[in-house]
């Protein structure tokens, strides 16, 4: 493997710059880089999704937002680097950006190569560019990766770099709607289980950085074509899968949903505020087989849309058999059941009950001990109540002891 060490100019091969002979590549903005421009038209498909299935929702990704902003589709830029390691590294530098925006005709997808790593600068002056007026950047960890290290490299060679406010990392929600059910998170598993898109010949990620170092040392781009499509197919696949989000807080609970994603869906929808639409998504949950433990936190989720709607009979029923399930959603459910049949129906023989189970259904010593004290109280609460309406009545309660005579 050639050493990835930071080449300076003088490393350069006499051959240099960059041989381009059958690609579509231009000369950038800039000495030092390439530039490719692809248009692809809203009817575009990337595997089943439409590029029109994100062009035309963007309204539903307000709550990705830390502002949760309502923005225009071109006001939202796509952002997948390749660098020449991992980030934190002294080496690991970006020399290939894909970006791509929604502009009228389509999506704009643009690649901005780096043929010589002391043109670093030009390459994240590009960035900058193509982001101006956007309001939010979207990237697939993003948050963990591609930022912190273009921020890091402008400090390190003291380059202003401007990016939107607004960050949507998409693989926050990805996780929230599919770890669930796929485990594995990663944007290729994404596009095989989601998207219904599989490449065929794709560069492992991890030889990456060596297809560059042997451009340094050659000159001759053409064996980084399957870089250059990898990244491409990375921007394009972070498009669709924000199109998919978007369709599924537009359409929640579709008929053909897996009914753990469903279930997933409903939680995601909680967090935004969105009851009523998370409550459709819990009920399409439990029309389909879902394990015990994710039933109870189907049925717990549903209880919780329906206390937020003000509809607390029927929440407390959809609580019931959360608890009678039990895991740590029906655990929840019957501390909240305990609470109401003592505060809202002064109920105290079911109280108790609901306490006794989530007694049995907790784990840990504290949590033991509090319920003890609860039950405790409300069986002190019990007898009184019952011996103030003995008094009352004129009947004698029996004596908590024996007397011998």
């Amino acid at each position: 493997m050639l050493d990835p060490s930071y080449p300076s100019e003088c490393d350069a091969p006499p051959h240099a710059p960059a041989r381009v002979t059958d690609l579509d590549w231009a000369p950038g903005e800039e000495s030092g880089l390439l530039s490719r421009d692809s248009l692809f038209l809203d009817s575009y498909r990337y595997g089943s999704v439409a590029l029109s299935d994100f062009i035309q929702r963007t309204v539903h990704l307000s709550h990705l937002t830390a502002q949760r902003v309502r923005l225009d589709a071109n006001q939202f830029v796509f952002l997948d680097l390749e660098t020449t390691g991992l980030s934190g590294s002294a080496n690991s530098y970006p020399f290939l950006v894909g970006m791509a925006r929604v502009q009228s005709g389509g999506l704009l997808v643009r690649q901005v190569f780096l043929t010589s790593p002391t043109r670093e600068p030009a390459l994240l002056r590009s960035i900058q560019s193509f982001c101006a007026g956007a309001q939010a950047l979207v990237t697939f960890n993003g948050r963990a990766f591609d930022v912190p290290l273009l921020r890091s490299r402008a400090t390190f060679i003291r380059s202003q770099l401007a990016l939107p406010e607004e960050h949507i990392d998409l693989l926050n929600p990805a996780r929230r709607l599919w770890r669930a059910r796929l485990r594995s998170c990663a944007l290729t598993n994404l596009e095989r289980q989601v998207l219904d898109e599989w490449r065929a010949g794709d560069v492992p990620s991890a030889l990456i950085p060596e297809f560059y170092y042997r451009f340094l040392h050659s000159g001759d781009a053409m064996p980084l074509q399957p870089v250059f499509e990898h990244n491409r197919r990375d921007v394009l696949a972070m498009v669709a899968l924000a199109g998919v989000i978007a369709r599924i807080h537009a359409e929640p609970a579709p008929p053909r949903m897996h009914p753990q994603d469903a279930l997933s869906v409903g939680n995601l929808l909680v967090q935004a505020g969105q009851y009523d639409a998370a409550a459709t998504s819990f009920r399409r949950a439990l029309l389909g087989y879902l394990p015990a433990l994710a039933r109870s936190e189907a049925f717990w989720g549903l209880g919780r849309c329906l206390l937020q709607l003000g509809r607390n009979d029927d929440a407390r029923e959809v609580f019931l058999l959360a608890a009678q399930i039990g895991g740590p959603c029906g655990l929840q459910a019957a501390i909240w059941l305990a609470k109401f049949y003592e505060h809202r129906l002064v109920a105290y023989d079911e109280a108790i009950q609901m306490t006794e189970r989530a007694l049995a259904l907790s784990s840990t010593e504290r949590a033991r001990e509090s319920l003890g004290h609860r039950l405790r109280r409300l069986r002190g609460k019990r007898y009184r109540v019952s011996s103030r309406t003995s008094r009352e009545t004129g009947e004698t309660r029996p004596s908590s002891t024996v007397s011998e005579e």
